[in-house]
């Protein structure tokens, strides 16, 4: 028997601007579904068709190379990443604080050349946590700039069209905000995405570019849990984002696995 009306499921994607980075494969009653941002998942189709569940995915140990404990390898932070941004893509005028002189319309954030406020949003930032800022200028006022700045920490003022992206460390928990140089700033904003991301430092020289995209499994004590390596700074030094939450972090891990 096929349902008449829709089925809701609460989603574990924050925003809908995480829906168009969705893969997926079907296999029987199983939707299978990844994203560069949040670990797997698998919708289940359950006896009838009248009943749905959303569940993580639980993966065998592998395929990853075999353990090795040098050198040494010391993440920043140990909990799960994920966008923290809702409505960045700015299909509705919701979740974001305009003040006087933004508007959302057409899906994108509008600032006028009448005042010089702020677009802001409560990311839930913290103190010392790395935030991955991407965001898209389709326009703005020549010879102006906008800068945004997450946790109290300005980014790089930026005067032109095209799409950025910032690392910046939080010094405080204040809210993701872009600041136009004045009032006389006219621009348009679309597509703000926030990820915290975190550090992997090794005692030696460990990484290469080839590593970025690849999951590593990191074992402080007897359980591991695993990051997405997302940019490489350099042989000693990567960012990553946790998927499945490290034990420790600030500390060497006992072991590692790469993927």
């Amino acid at each position: 028997t096929q349902l008449t009306t829709p089925y809701e499921i609460v989603s574990p994607y924050a925003s809908n601007y995480d829906l168009w980075l969705i893969r997926f494969v079907q296999d029987d009653e199983n939707l299978y579904m990844v994203h560069p941002y949040y670990p797997p998942y698998v919708l289940t189709r359950g006896s009838g068709h009248k009943s749905f569940t959303i569940t993580k995915m639980v993966f065998i140990d592998g395929p990853y190379e075999d353990e090795i404990t040098s050198p040494e390898i010391e993440p920043s932070h140990k909990e799960v990443g994920g966008e923290r941004v809702v409505n960045g893509g700015f299909d509705e005028d919701a979740n974001w604080t305009t003040d006087g002189d933004w508007t959302i319309e057409g899906g994108k954030a509008v600032h006028t050349a009448t005042g010089g406020t702020t677009l802001s949003q409560d990311t839930t930032e913290a103190a010392t946590e790395i935030y991955k800022v991407i965001y898209t200028i389709d326009s703005i006022t020549a010879t102006k700039e906008i800068t945004v700045s997450i946790g109290g920490a300005n980014g790089t003022a930026r005067g032109a069209a095209g799409t950025y992206t910032e690392y910046i460390v939080a010094a405080d928990d204040g809210n993701l905000t872009f600041t136009p140089e004045d009032a006389d700033t006219a621009c348009v904003i679309d597509d703000v995405s926030v990820i915290r991301v975190i550090t992997l430092t090794a005692s030696a020289d460990l990484f290469d570019t080839d590593h970025v995209g690849a999951f590593w499994r990191l074992n402080h004590t007897a359980v591991y849990g695993y990051v997405l390596i997302e940019s490489y700074v350099s042989e000693k030094v990567v960012r990553a984002i946790v998927m499945s939450a490290l034990d420790d972090a600030g500390t060497a891990v006992a072991a590692h696995r790469e993927g």
